[in-house]
């Protein structure tokens, strides 16, 4: 319905989160019920209560085809044939046609499992438990990350390079949002690589600017946005990629030139030089700060050119590598390239939470966000 799509495309467009769910019911155990024993025990009045709760009264749940649920909170212990007593309580009220999407009793966030039960008459729980209040919430999954999206974007486009790294999709969202990007307002990446925040920044309809030092890069971006009219998952392109050098003076160009003329930047947002592209760690501490030493010369331009361009109260949103290294001992360290920002020029924007960061378990350089505010 119209408020699914708007709170799917609401989360497709913030990058980061992947869905959003509603409470529906809170419930505190005795001391002798186990939280598997409840929730098996009572799938089949949970679902109708939740249809139900949902605003779905009318909604017939003999229907239902797919069912998931899933499970968060420290400490929880999930019985060996937990999802077995649900699928059989499922089978004997629903009939065998019910699939219940889950395996190995592991709680699996997978975005494009959660987007099929939603668009196939299915319905997905969220289990919270606290051990200490003995609190049960249940919450139904009322819309989703558009994953089809993500993955036409990522891996559908003329030009990838794993080789160099790519900036995924989803961060490149989340950097336009802290940066304020939206339509109609005018960003830069002044080392645009592939095109990936100009692509993003299309979604958002903003204007986009791009540039590289790389005539390539400037080629396969713009091939590349071309290419994401073709999609019609925009319908207008406000877009321009040029050959520019950052570590040079902006008012050297003439594309440059005549933005400062008639009006700068809302914003400027880059994921910039990273270093060679890694599958291991550092072997030394020297051989990573020799690295941030050539790598810091850039920033630092950075910086200070894109200041020249910038209108006040503007942002700029950029990412910085951390890079991991094993010690004399092989034990893994980390260490942080922090140019160092003009105080004159720039207010630091930091949150409660600590630094911003992005990876995975596997990453071997981390992405450090970064997020600036010309004063």
């Amino acid at each position: 319905d119209k408020s699914y799509n708007y709170i799917g495309n609401l989360l497709t467009n913030m990058g980061g989160p992947t869905k959003v769910s509603q409470v529906v019911l809170v419930k505190e155990l005795n001391k002798s019920q186990s939280l598997t024993d409840f929730i098996t025990e009572n799938i089949i009045d949970i679902i109708a209560y939740v249809n139900n709760k949902s605003g779905k009264q009318n909604d017939n749940i003999a229907n239902l085809k797919y069912a998931r649920i899933n499970w968060y909170g420290k400490g929880i212990k999930v019985e060996s044939d937990f999802l077995k007593k649900i699928r059989t309580n499922l089978s004997k009220h629903f009939g065998t046609h019910v699939k219940f999407l889950g395996r190995n009793n592991k709680n699996v966030v997978n975005t494009a499992t959660t987007f099929k039960i939603l668009k196939n008459n299915g319905i997905e729980l969220n289990i919270t438990f606290d051990k200490q209040t003995r609190l049960v919430m249940v919450s139904k999954t009322i819309a989703v990350q558009n994953y089809k999206v993500f993955s036409v974007l990522e891996y559908k486009r003329p030009h990838r390079d794993m080789d160099i790294g790519m900036l995924p999709m989803k961060l490149a969202l989340i950097m336009l949002n802290l940066a304020k990007v939206k339509d109609n307002t005018g960003f830069w990446d002044p080392m645009v690589g592939l095109g990936t925040l100009l692509i993003a920044g299309q979604l958002k309809g903003a204007y986009s600017y791009g540039s590289d030092n790389d005539h390539k890069a400037v080629r396969k971006t713009q091939e590349n946005i071309e290419w994401l009219a073709r999609t019609g998952l925009v319908k207008q392109l406000k877009y321009r990629v040029f050959r520019f050098d950052i570590t040079k003076n902006p008012m050297s160009n003439k594309v440059l030139r005549d933005i400062a003329r008639f009006g700068k930047f809302d914003a400027i947002v880059t994921e910039g030089y990273l270093g060679p592209t890694r599958t291991r760690p550092f072997v030394s501490k020297k051989q990573v700060a020799v690295l941030i030493s050539k790598l810091n010369n850039l920033y630092i331009k950075f910086l200070k050119n894109v200041s020249l361009l910038l209108n006040q109260g503007g942002r700029v949103v950029f990412v910085s590598p951390i890079y991991k290294y094993y010690d004399k001992e092989h034990k893994m360290h980390s260490l942080t390239l922090i140019p160092p920002i003009n105080r004159h020029r720039y207010n630091v924007i930091s949150y409660n939470t600590g630094d911003l960061v992005w990876k995975n378990r596997r990453s071997v350089v981390i992405r450090q966000i970064h997020i600036l505010e010309k004063k």
